[in-house]
């Protein structure tokens, strides 16, 4: 039988026997023309018997070699043997029951079945006497199926028709009040339309809170299509956005339909012939388009259109009630369903009051839609969506390259106020033109720097930007010969005020991009990252990890090795991203500094450094007090110290940072005139038995009364925030941490603010954690979960909870 995963065994040879004499059967108590009608029907079903899935048997050869008829007439049960194979027949459906085929079921009861067989009495093997015959009725009842089915269908003879009015009727009583689509119908002059999507029942039943995947409708040049849904919920619940078949472009709350958030106001009547979608162009207008035969009209469109074609998105609103036309590059509002609204993103309005119409449904917020658009937009209403919509295009249009690409980057560093380094790898060894511009309104310069390939370092460049304008934003471009292989923005930081300063930052560490030793070969925690908006990110510890691949025999790493690591990390495509419009700052814990639990005598670490400094953009010493991969950072009134954790590590003597480190260490920290002073480290600093160097840093601080210094760190795959009284510090040592960003399941990160210019400046350190185990998940953060009030005792709790140090709290 078809299906079987199996061969079937070998039809089996099918014996018969002529049929014996029945003896006649006894007269009924009823007698006459009534028992031979009984009789007769019985010998009419057995003739015309109801297929049963569970107790016919499969046609089967005769002795002759010959197929029987597919209808199985010339073989009964009975003359089976005991071991025959039973198999279920062809399904009911599929019998075709012709004239002829009751014809040849007549015929067949006056015909002896051995005959009918087509074999001879007198050579026919003997086989049993059949069993006396019984009943249909009889038969029919033994199978439990054929009486479940019996009492089935007379449940719906029954019980149906009633059943059938009862709706029919009902469903005439509310005729009345639910819309209609006429295909035929037309715009009502200013009146309500009559056709589906604008109209909703007059009762909106009460939701359940919704819970949205992604806030995200339609990203640069999506097209939704006549008839499309786009839902924001995977359960495809609340809001979603519907493409109807007259053109309009409607927002509704349910997926019942019943209440209308919002719509386009189209109303047409040649939705019959005609096919819309909807498109978000490059510069940033919302177009829906009518297309009748080869004739393609602009019917509607949002009126959100720009000079700077940029990256666009089309956003649900926190609220969940409107939609949002944003700019990406710098978070510029464009459009919203609501109401006119100028911003940023954050900064979201809160809904009009919703207008109730005659039949009751709600339509927020444009008044009534008018027969037609007005006024008709031109087919685009500034121009077409540039080939390259990201960036703003001057005068002079630069394709992108069809014959060269940067095989790793570009990947942005240190920034100032005024300055900006950036990495970039072409691979071939080419020399590079490095163009940028201020990304505002009517630019027509470009500023273009050479970018030659370093070939002590692969081929590779550090190219420094300077004489930039503070808290601009920037576009730049790789190209070469005239065509560009990679773009992105970068944003300088405010100029030092004496007022203070605000800004955040993200702290992650600890990513491997190798599946097969635990980590993550795709990487979306970056792109949530990037959603919060950091103006930059450190990055302390394991930025890759090395293994034996990478290390003679031996142990001596192997600086090309170290190159291949990072070049599979920086491939990674939300990863890649991330660094070319993020300045990113890095510094080293054992898994990318050498061997596991590595520490001084890790051999080949001069090694190692020459390769950071080759492929990291950090602002390392001109001239270094010492060996070593460590820095500082001024960002406003706040310094970070970036610091070596594994140069000088002894487990010995308990010192993470050794002698050399630590007294340039608290030299720098005296001299410091920052609000906060940021120590970030590879490992904790916490560490058991590795305590050491903390205690001394807290002579300094105590002998010289220095205030606001704490501790990022990475290294143990988790959100922390840590408190301990230590007898050196004049106040509590604190230290934020987070670390398995691509290496644990949570992925955890944390969102640093520091403001400076409040009365009592403060650092808020918010911690995220992945919502679920998946790959593409959710990453959330809970704002009133304060981290002190569970330290230690809730690791579900303190991966996503927010912790706010005022310079009080860090004040001898």
């Amino acid at each position: 039988m078809a299906g079987h995963l199996n061969p079937p065994p070998p039809t089996r040879r099918v014996s018969f026997s002529p049929p014996e004499k029945e003896a006649a059967p006894s007269a009924p108590d009823h007698a006459g023309c009534e028992s031979n009608w009984w009789s007769s029907m019985d010998d009419v079903w057995k003739a015309f018997p109801i297929p049963s899935i569970l107790e016919s048997v499969t046609s089967t050869k005769p002795a002759t070699g010959q197929p029987l008829d597919d209808d199985r007439s010339n073989v009964r049960p009975e003359d089976l043997v005991d071991d025959e194979l039973i198999r279920p027949p062809k399904s009911f459906f599929f019998q075709f029951y012709t004239p002829a085929f009751f014809a040849r079921r007549f015929q067949q009861l006056r015909t002896p079945h051995s005959q009918a067989a087509g074999v001879n009495p007198e050579k026919a093997v003997p086989s049993k006497p059949p069993p006396p015959q019984k009943g249909f009725w009889a038969v029919y009842f033994e199978s439990p199926i054929r009486r479940l089915n019996f009492w089935t269908v007379l449940s719906i003879i029954l019980f149906g028709p009633p059943i059938f009015w009862a709706g029919y009727f009902a469903g005439q009583g509310m005729a009345g009040t639910l819309p209609t689509h006429d295909a035929k119908s037309t715009p009502s002059n200013g009146q309500e339309p009559a056709v589906a999507p604008t109209i909703a029942p007059a009762l909106a039943p009460t939701y359940a809170p919704v819970s949205y995947d992604t806030n995200l409708f339609m990203v640069q040049n999506q097209v939704i299509s006549q008839g499309d849904t786009i839902y924001l919920n995977e359960e495809k619940q609340g809001v979603h956005l519907v493409q109807e078949q007259d053109g309009n472009l409607v927002l509704f709350k349910d997926t019942n339909k019943t209440t209308i958030l919002w719509h386009s106001g189209l109303m047409q009547s040649s939705y019959a012939t005609t096919t819309y979608s909807t498109i978000l162009q490059g510069d940033g207008n919302l177009v829906t388009q009518s297309k009748t035969g080869s004739t393609t009209t602009v019917e509607w469109d949002s009126k959100s259109d720009s000079s700077l074609h940029g990256e666009y998105s089309l956003i649900l609103n926190e609220q969940a009630n409107g939609m949002l036309i944003v700019r990406t590059i710098d978070s510029q509002i464009m459009w919203s369903s609501l109401s006119p609204i100028d911003g940023s993103a954050e900064d979201i309005v809160t809904p009009a009051p919703t207008t109730k119409l005659v039949n009751g449904a709600t339509r927020n917020p444009t008044p009534k839609p008018t027969p037609g658009p007005t006024p008709k937009p031109t087919p685009f209403p500034t121009r077409p969506p540039s080939p390259h919509p990201t960036f703003v295009r001057r005068p002079e249009e630069v394709s992108q390259s069809t014959r060269f690409q940067m095989e790793s980057g570009p990947m942005l560093g240190h920034v100032t106020h005024e300055s900006i380094q950036i990495w970039g790898f072409q691979g071939a060894n080419r020399t590079m033109q490095l163009v940028y511009w201020p990304y505002s309104e009517g630019t027509d310069s470009e500023t273009l720097v050479r970018a030659s390939p370093n070939a002590a370092a692969k081929g590779s460049s550090i190219v420094t930007l300077e004489n930039l304008q503070p808290n601009t934003l920037y576009l730049y471009e790789y190209r070469i010969q005239d065509a560009w292989i990679a773009q992105g923005h970068f944003h300088t930081a405010a100029a030092p005020s004496d007022k203070g300063s605000a800004f955040r930052y993200a702290l992650a560490s600890c990513m491997n991009v190798k599946s097969n030793d635990g980590g993550y070969v795709e990487q979306p925690v970056w792109n949530d990252i990037l959603s919060r908006k950091p103006d930059f990110a450190l990055l302390p510890g394991d930025t890759v990890y090395l293994n034996h691949h990478d290390w003679t025999s031996e142990g001596e790493i192997i600086y090309d090795r170290v190159w291949f690591r990072y070049l599979q990390q920086r491939r990674e495509s939300n990863f890649a991203n991330f660094i070319k419009t993020v300045p990113t700052y890095g510094s080293w814990d054992d898994h990318d500094y050498g061997k596991n639990d590595a520490q001084h005598s890790q051999k080949g670490k001069e090694t190692v450094l020459a390769a950071w400094k080759h492929l990291w953009p950090n602002p390392y010493p001109k001239t270094p007090s010492f060996d070593g991969n460590y820095y500082t950072i001024t960002r406003g009134d706040t310094e970070f110290f970036m610091l070596d954790c594994r140069w000088y590590r002894n487990t010995r003597t308990g010192t993470l940072f050794g002698e050399q480190q630590l007294e340039w260490l608290g030299q720098a920290l005296i001299a410091s005139k920052a609000t906060f002073k940021i120590l970030v480290s590879g490992s904790d600093v916490m560490e058991k038995n590795m305590a050491t160097d903390v205690r001394t840093i807290g002579t300094v601080v105590a002998a010289n009364g220095i205030s606001g210094v704490l501790f990022n760190s990475g290294d143990i795959h988790r959100n922390e925030f840590k408190v301990q009284e230590l007898e050196t510090w004049p106040y509590p040592v604190m230290q934020i941490t987070s670390s398995g960003v691509a290496r644990v399941w949570r992925r955890p990160y944390a969102i640093v603010q520091v403001d400076t210019t409040l009365s009592d400046p403060e650092v808020v350190a918010s911690f995220y954690s992945a919502d679920t185990s998946a790959e593409v998940t959710t990453w959330s953060n809970d704002p009133n979960q304060i981290c002190t009030n569970i330290q230690g005792t809730n690791r579900h709790q303190e991966s996503r909870c927010t912790q706010r140090i005022r310079l009080s709290e860090l004040t001898p």
